[in-house]
């Protein structure tokens, strides 16, 4: 099983980048129900016990909402040698501490976590190998882009799988940063993962 710990998006944003389909030629589009910001890869988790305590320590994060805008574009690289299409957010105190508690809470359950600089990104797509032409288009039309902010209240465990057009995404369990509210629900689930029949909430 697969885990990452991100941000979902809010359905009215997810339309708004639904609308920048087909903006560029030969791109594979990512379908709009798997846009995210990731916060934190953790890789591959089998062990149903560590799932449990990762589960437990999520529960247990807290801290202030705070509002996120999406703005700028950038191309990156993939393993195959295309390239990821993607549009940028507004780096906040209130994004790096969450993310810096998020990172510490998943090296604590004794996840080995890279060294790498924080770059918040919503993925919207790839280019095949070669495209240069389709990747500057997108630098071109989108660099300058920005989005009405959303409000970030909860973080969400996200479980990847490997599809025959690109990588998908399930969210697992939300866990809000404010105490009050009820954690590790998921729309459409009853009970949630299974808590109420004492099993673990990633199991699904």
């Amino acid at each position: 099983m697969r885990l990452f710990i991100g941000l979902d998006l809010p359905p009215p944003l997810r339309q708004a980048l639904a609308a920048l389909r087909g903006s560029v030629e030969h791109a594979l589009w990512y379908p709009p129900e798997s846009y995210h910001l990731t916060l934190q890869f953790i890789g591959d988790m089998r062990e149903r016990h560590r799932q449990d305590d990762l589960d437990l320590a999520l529960t247990r994060l807290r801290g202030r909402d705070f509002s996120l805008r999406l703005a700028g574009a950038g191309v990156a690289p993939t393993p195959s040698g295309g390239s990821r299409l993607w549009l940028g957010a507004e780096r906040s105190d209130a994004l790096m501490a969450l993310q810096g508690r998020v990172e510490s809470l998943v090296r604590r359950e004794g996840v080995t976590c890279a060294k790498r600089r924080f770059a918040p990104h919503v993925s919207l797509g790839l280019l095949p190998v070669g495209d240069t032409d389709g990747a500057a288009h997108w630098l071109h039309m989108f660099s300058l882009s920005r989005f009405d902010p959303f409000e970030v209240s909860r973080v969400t465990l996200f479980r990847s799988h490997s599809g025959r057009t690109g990588p998908a995404y399930e969210a697992l369990a939300h866990y809000p940063l404010d105490i009050s509210r009820p954690h590790a629900e998921v729309e459409g689930l009853d009970p949630p993962f299974g808590h109420e029949s004492g099993e673990s909430s990633l199991y699904c």
